[in-house]
């Protein structure tokens, strides 16, 4: 039987298990990782917790564990109102979180009456035994909407919920899972994203439809020889266009879709496969991109009905193509979506980049049609203090030939310092794959009359005359953005 009991949140252990992103080595990295995943609903808990202190309207869930003669206090279900808490009651080094001057400051001035009113918190605390009662509740926790409730999970953690608790298949998951341990054209800071936040309903339809093209009679066979898998870099883009938001519900159900990754039906097909295949598998996999997927019959005791997730079926029971609700369609370039959309990809951490990320923020908050000028130059902060940050940690690990932003006790120009770190990155131009990704920022940036040229930035400062339409900076945006990305990893 479960207790409910009053416990200092000094002893309760944030769970580093959490299924809304991998499995993380210590609480710093577990809230930096709660904190990365969706910032704006975080933040928007820590200020309600701030101004009307913590409200006990449900019970924190805990685990019990008790090891050598000593209890421990897993939190398994409010992870993020633990976490918030522990924030502002100063049992975690803030200078190790993603965390902005400003906030600090606000953490700094709380009263020594809220430190009391908030130390502790009522838990309902079940022992180790009744895990399945606690899976259970965690099961039916989610749905609320406010910016201070509970945060919906994500497909991903749904899923790793699924199958760690239910026993579920999730190829989706599982080849997601390989892809940002093995991938070859993934960034670690969309190994850090994608990790919470993936379309897997995408995947698991993809899936279905790319695995007999490729020579698999079973979506299982293919997930489970990726990455030795002949179509790896095939395979691999259309990992990276549904996490990056290119290959949508819409992309993948068009007749452009086999044509635009060059997914040929009888290409890759060996003979085994050949053999194994019912007759029906085989023909279906020679129709067209909607073909519904006949299934091993080995696999009829490890079915699942959720729709949205991937299955291993029986023999002759078809996956029907059930519409999933409708996703947004690839953000136009020239629309200032595109610029937030970017701007929300860029993941910063590290307490020496607090104020980026300050920045960072009330950038995505600003609408650019209205606001052209503060857009531009919170962006040219945004590249100094990244440029500076950037050259700092590299001298600070001593790495022989890296960038420098002084020189002869003076700072150098921007445009020279952002062309060095450029050059630092491409390895002076021999790295062929950073060199085509960064062509296009250096190539903006250096224009003495391009739109959002250092040069052009400093105009607005400067010259009363100059200006800057909204569409320019949209279009212009995206190209300049690789280099601001990789100067914050």
């Amino acid at each position: 039987m479960f207790q409910v009991k009053e416990l200092q949140v000094s002893d309760l252990i944030i769970d580093l298990n959490n299924f809304r992103t991998v499995p993380q080595k210590d609480e710093i990295n577990a809230i930096n990782s709660m904190i990365s995943l969706n910032p704006k609903r975080f933040w928007g808990l820590m200020d309600s917790l701030i101004e009307t202190d913590y409200l006990p309207t449900e019970n924190i869930i805990i685990l019990e564990i008790v090891e050598k003669d000593k209890n421990k206090y897993i939190v398994k279900e409010g992870n993020r109102r633990i976490a918030c808490l522990k924030i502002l009651l100063g049992l975690v080094d803030l200078n190790q979180l993603n965390i902005s001057q400003n906030k600090k400051d606000q953490i700094k001035n709380l009263p020594k009456e809220w430190y009391e009113t908030n130390s502790k918190v009522n838990c309902s605390i079940y022992p180790e035994s009744e895990i399945d009662k606690v899976n259970k509740i965690i099961s039916l926790a989610h749905g609320k909407k406010e910016v201070a409730s509970r945060d919906d999970w994500e497909s991903v953690a749904t899923a790793r919920h699924n199958r760690q608790v239910n026993g579920a298949i999730e190829l989706g998951l599982t080849l997601l899972e390989k892809y940002l341990d093995e991938g070859l054209n993934i960034t670690k800071n969309e190994k850090i994203l994608w990790s919470g936040k993936y379309s897997l309903t995408i995947l698991d339809e993809a899936l279905i439809k790319i695995h007999s093209k490729l020579g698999y009679s079973a979506a299982h066979e293919m997930v489970n020889d990726y990455p030795k898998i002949m179509n790896r870099e095939l395979v691999e883009k259309i990992l990276h266009d549904i996490g990056d938001g290119k290959l949508t519900f819409k992309n993948l159900r068009s007749n452009d879709f086999s044509l635009k990754y060059e997914i040929n039906s009888n290409s890759n097909s060996n003979s085994n496969s050949n053999s194994n295949s019912n007759s029906n598998s085989n023909s279906n996999s020679n129709s067209n991109s909607n073909s519904d997927l006949i299934l091993n019959k080995e696999e009829n005791n490890q079915v699942n009905s959720k729709e949205n997730n991937l299955r291993s079926a029986p023999e002759n029971i078809k996956v029907n193509n059930h519409t999933p609700k409708r996703e947004r369609t690839s953000t136009s370039i020239s629309s200032t979506k595109n610029v937030k959309k970017l701007l929300k990809q860029l993941i910063i951490t590290g307490s020496e980049r607090s104020k980026i990320l300050a920045i960072r923020n009330e950038m995505t908050n600003l609408k650019i049609e209205n606001n052209p000028f503060a857009f531009c130059f919170l962006l040219r902060c945004l590249f100094e203090l990244s440029a500076k940050v950037f050259c700092n940690q590299l001298q600070q690990k001593k790495i022989p030939n890296a960038p420098q932003y002084m020189k002869n006790n003076e700072e150098k120009k921007l445009v020279d310092v952002l062309r060095d770190i450029t050059d630092f990155l491409t390895i002076n131009k021999s790295d062929k794959l950073m060199v085509k990704k960064l062509h296009g920022a250096m190539t903006e940036i250096s224009k003495s009359d391009g739109i959002l040229s250092v040069t052009s930035l400093n105009q607005l400062v400067h010259n009363p005359l100059f200006s800057i339409a909204p569409n320019d900076i949209s279009i212009i945006f995206s190209n300049i953005f690789p280099l601001l990305d990789e100067m914050n990893k």
